[in-house]
Parts: structure tokens; C-alpha cells; sequence
């Protein structure tokens, strides 16, 4: 049996000791894994002394790729199947750059428990944010709407301008209404 495999061996300069060598670091790794729902659960019980945004991104991220991975072990996870799985989830390139972040940061607490040797994330291209397409006022620009809005906008414009608050966000504040 051991002769049908030392041609494809020699084709990469590899002996039969190299083979199982290679096959024992493998099955160690997989025995060391975890199952990726395990594993995520144990990390967000690891992290809770993020901020409650971040707990809620490491629960999206989870639910949404439990269907994907639920009883893989993280070390027979792919950069393909993650690729897969985000494209799937999240058509827009901020929603992939989350999960793609969130997944960066699981494989690598990951690495430090031993539960695999590399992170697969670090092989899909990172996502390229296009410009934004809201318009950017100038100083000139601004001057002059302050100057021309009246006095019940002005606090509006001064808070949109100034601090970032958008009408969405005074919405959330009067509870949507």
C-alpha cells in the first residue's frame, strides 16, 4: 500500500515519515478545535467587558454564520467557506467588513487556545469601502446655511453640522415617532 503513494511523495521531495508526520500535526490540531458555535459562545462569554455595541455585533455575526458552520471544527474551517457564507449574509461591503472583523477576531482568540494554527480570514482580500457619496459642505457652504436658515432649524443644523446627529437619530430619541 505504501508504494501505490511514493510517486505523488516524490513529486514533492516528501519521505513516508514526512507524510505521517504532517498527518499527526493535522489530527492534533482537529483534536485540539472546537465546534464554531462552541467555540463563538465561549468567546463572547470571554469578552464580556466589551461595550454592549460590540456584544451585539459578536451576537449577529454568530447567529447569522451558526447556519453555515454549526458542528464544524474552527480548524476545518476555509478562507472559501467563510467567503462563502459572508457573501451570502451580507451583500453590502459594511456588513461584510463587520463580519469580516468580528471572524478576524474570533479566529484569532482562537489561535491563542490552540484551537487551530492559522486564521483563515487573513486570506480573503480585505473589503474596499468606495467613497462616500454624501456631499461634504465647505466653509463657505456653511456659513451660508447657517446664515440663511431661520431660528427654529438653527439648533437642528448646528447639531447635524457640528456633532453628527442625523434626523435618524433624533428619531430614536422620541422612540421613533
Amino acid at each position: 500500500m505504501q508504494s501505490q503513494f511514493l510517486p505523488a511523495l516524490g513529486e514533492h521531495q516528501a519521505s513516508v515519515e514526512d507524510a505521517i508526520r504532517f498527518f499527526l500535526k493535522h489530527q492534533a490540531e482537529r483534536v485540539a478545535s472546537r465546534e464554531f458555535c462552541a467555540a463563538f459562545d465561549e468567546f463572547k462569554a470571554a469578552k464580556t467587558n466589551r461595550r454592549q455595541r460590540t456584544k451585539d455585533d459578536y451576537t449577529h455575526v454568530s447567529g447569522k454564520l451558526a447556519k453555515h458552520f454549526k458542528g464544524k471544527l474552527l480548524a476545518d474551517i476555509t478562507a472559501h467557506d467563510i467567503d462563502a457564507a459572508i457573501n451570502q449574509e451580507c451583500p453590502g461591503e459594511y456588513g461584510r467588513r463587520k463580519f469580516m472583523a468580528v471572524l478576524k477576531t474570533l479566529f484569532n482568540w482562537s489561535i491563542r487556545r490552540d484551537y487551530l494554527s492559522t486564521n483563515p480570514v487573513l486570506k480573503i482580500d480585505p473589503v474596499e469601502l468606495r467613497p462616500s457619496q454624501k456631499p461634504i459642505f465647505t466653509n463657505t457652504e456653511v456659513i451660508q446655511l447657517l446664515t440663511h436658515c431661520t431660528d427654529e432649524l438653527l439648533p437642528y443644523y448646528l447639531f447635524g453640522l457640528f456633532c453628527g446627529i442625523r434626523p435618524k437619530s433624533f428619531s430614536a430619541w422620541s422612540g421613533g415617532t
